[in-house]
C-alpha cells in the first residue's frame, strides 16, 4: 500500500496477474475484498445504464452491500494500438480518477469519485479497467437545455453558469477534450434549483498554457447553438469573444469533416 496526495494505491496479486487500485481518501467502500470478483460481478449484472462499442456503465448496490447505489464504468480495449499503449501508460480508468481529483479541487461538481481498478497480466498487458463513482439520477442534460425542454425561463442563467465553469477549467490550464452536451448533466433539488455536473473525463489533460485556439478547439465540442454562443463567450472571455467565435466555428467544421470521413471509412 502507498499513499500519494491522500489517495491510496494497492497492488493485489491474482491467479493470472494482478489488480492495481487507486482509492480516493473519501472512499467509504470496502472494495479491496471484492477485487478478484469485480469482473464477474460486473459481467453478471444486467443493470446497464449506458453502453457503446467500447465502454459499458452499470449501476450496483446490493452486490456490494451498499446503502447507496454506485456506478461502475468498464473501459474496454480495442485493437493492437490499445494493447501496446496501455502496457506503458495508465488506463482510462486511472486517467479518469486523476482528472476527477483535478476537477474536484477546482470545485467543479462531479459525481463523488471512489476508486479505479486496473486488471493486468503478469506481462503488464491491460485486460480491463474500471472507474467507480457515486450514482446520481440526473434529470436532464445540456442538450435538453439547448432544446429549451427544461428551465425555459433560466436558459441564459444556465449558459452563463456553464461559461463560468468552463473558464475556471481553462484558467487552470486543463483541457477537457470531451466537452460534449451529453457530458454535462443537471440534478434538480427539492426547491427546483439545479446543480450542474460534469462526467466522462478520461480524456482530460493538463497543458502548460492555453491560447485562444486551444480554448476554442475544446469549446467547440459543447456545440452551443448560434443564438447562445455570444452570451456564452461574453461571460467566458468578453475581450476575445469575436476571435473565439471564429475559431470555434472553424474547429467545429473540421470536427464535422473528420467525423464524416471516419463514418465513411467504417462503412
Amino acid at each position: 500500500m502507498q499513499k500519494n496526495n491522500g489517495s491510496i494505491f494497492y497492488n493485489i496479486k491474482l491467479e493470472n496477474g494482478e489488480a492495481k487500485l487507486i482509492i480516493h481518501p473519501d472512499n467509504k467502500l470496502d472494495f479491496e475484498k471484492y477485487t478478484p470478483e469485480i469482473p464477474d460481478i460486473f459481467n453478471n449484472s444486467s443493470n446497464v445504464v449506458n453502453k457503446n462499442s467500447r465502454n459499458e456503465i452499470k449501476k450496483f448496490k446490493n452486490e456490494f452491500n451498499l446503502s447507496e447505489p454506485i456506478i461502475i464504468k468498464k473501459f474496454g480495449q480495442q485493437g493492437l494500438y490499445d494493447n501496446i499503449r496501455f502496457r506503458v501508460s495508465k488506463s482510462r480508468a486511472f486517467r479518469s480518477f486523476k482528472a476527477a481529483c483535478w476537477l474536484k479541487r477546482l470545485e467543479i461538481s462531479i459525481p463523488q469519485t471512489f476508486l479505479a481498478i486496473e486488471y493486468r497480466t503478469t506481462g503488464n498487458k491491460l485486460i480491463n479497467s474500471y472507474y467507480v463513482c457515486k450514482y446520481i439520477d440526473f434529470d436532464f442534460d445540456l442538450y435538453d437545455v439547448y432544446k429549451e425542454k427544461v428551465y425555459s425561463d433560466k436558459i441564459e442563467e444556465l449558459i452563463c453558469d456553464l461559461a463560468i465553469r468552463a473558464k475556471k477549467i481553462h484558467d487552470n490550464n486543463i483541457i477537457y477534450n470531451d466537452f460534449h452536451p451529453n457530458n454535462v448533466h443537471f440534478k434538480r433539488d427539492e426547491n427546483d434549483l439545479y446543480e450542474m455536473y460534469f462526467i466522462d473525463f478520461n480524456r482530460v489533460k493538463k497543458s502548460k498554457s492555453l491560447n485562444l485556439k486551444k480554448k476554442a478547439k475544446d469549446l467547440c465540442r459543447l456545440r452551443i447553438p448560434e443564438g447562445y454562443l455570444n452570451l456564452f463567450l461574453n461571460k467566458y472571455e468578453p475581450n476575445s469573444a469575436d476571435k473565439l467565435a471564429k475559431y470555434i466555428k472553424k474547429y467545429y467544421q473540421k470536427h464535422l469533416k473528420f467525423k464524416k470521413l471516419k463514418n465513411k471509412l467504417r462503412s
